[in-house]
């Protein structure tokens, strides 16, 4: 139960890290976004339920700061985070090697995600330019920080 409350405690503050304007540091115009990493580093430590509940929650912290996102975020930072244990669960081990790839994958998915949902759908021709100028960095900038990420989970919730 404890260390349910600290993982609850931890995804709280990251969301208000990650979603109040200056907080942490954007280089270029790309933001880090702390929400992908933790909710991968949840679900492979603890399971594909605790990934996809945590992974709702974190998302849906995110949707409630974003304009129009209508669950976007909740939708696809659960399947991460039930993907993320279920394949920890299966195939691989957890490992920094399998945190990266997984947590590459994610923001990668995430950035693309929103680009087609946010910009390109409501923009059209313009949204190319935004991709390559703060969605793909800003997915770059989230997996050179992932590692901080994981670390506060290990550290919080020790085995």
């Amino acid at each position: 139960m404890k260390k349910h409350v600290i993982f609850s405690v931890l995804i709280l503050l990251t969301a208000l890290f990650q979603n109040t304007g200056g907080l942490l540091p954007t280089v270029f115009g790309a933001a880090f976004l702390p929400l992908v990493p933790a909710v991968v580093a949840i679900g492979m430590r603890e399971g594909e339920v605790a990934g996809l509940i945590y992974g709702m929650a974190a998302g849906a912290f995110w949707d409630i700061t974003s304009s129009g996102a209508d669950g976007v975020h909740a939708l696809y930072l659960a399947a991460f985070g039930f993907a993320a244990g279920l394949l920890v669960k299966t195939y691989l081990r957890d490992t920094m090697l399998s945190f990266y790839v997984l947590t590459v994958s994610a923001a990668l998915i995430s950035a693309v995600t929103d680009w087609l949902v946010f910009t390109l759908a409501p923009v059209g021709d313009l949204g190319a330019r935004l991709l390559v100028g703060f969605y793909l960095p800003s997915a770059l900038l989230t997996t050179a920080f992932a590692f901080v990420s994981r670390k506060v989970f290990q550290l919080a919730a020790p085995d």
